[in-house]
């Protein structure tokens, strides 16, 4: 449309913002996703006002990938690593009743929730790393289709080799 690649980076991110910021006037309270996501894109965007340079932009996708990845390999070693949490709470209430026994009482039941989720920390991590890789390698109009692309190809393999990893081991 006739505007630079930075600039037109940067106005792509005042609708996500305006959003956080609609949600916290409206909800009265900061969640942590949302002081998260409002951080993230208040340091991306003063450090790309600093550099001008839309790569830098670019990779601050990124980050959130690669926090996230980092925060479920936390979470492995726990009695509850991310995949369980985040499965118990999307669960109807009996089954999700039935998964807390199985976490208490199965040590096969745990490590399976552990390697699932060291599997996708592992998805998350090598998919923030291959944004960088994107970002400053490719042409700055390509990398956001590729980048969200990326994304969506990552979780679909996740998500089916978890299903079949989980019905072979929590059976």
């Amino acid at each position: 449309m006739g505007v630079n690649q930075w600039l037109a980076l940067v106005v792509s991110s005042v609708v996500p913002v305006v959003q956080l910021v609609r949600r916290l006037a409206t909800e009265r309270r900061l969640n942590g996703p949302t002081l998260f996501t409002l951080s993230l894109t208040a340091c991306s965007a003063a450090v790309t006002l600093l550099t001008g340079d839309p790569r830098l932009l670019l990779a601050r996708e990124s980050y959130f990938t690669a926090i996230l990845g980092l925060w479920m390999l936390g979470s492995v070693p726990t009695r509850r690593p991310f995949v369980y949490t985040a499965t118990v709470r999307l669960l109807p209430e009996a089954t999700a009743r039935k998964w807390e026994a199985k976490g208490e009482g199965t040590p096969r039941f745990r490590r399976a929730m552990r390697v699932m989720t060291g599997a996708w920390s592992t998805a998350f991590l090598l998919d923030s790393a291959a944004r960088v890789v994107m970002a400053y390698s490719l042409p700055v109009d390509l990398v956001p289709v590729l980048s969200s692309a990326l994304l969506v190809a990552m979780l679909v393999v996740v998500v089916r080799l978890g299903k079949v990893y989980g019905k072979r081991r929590l059976a």
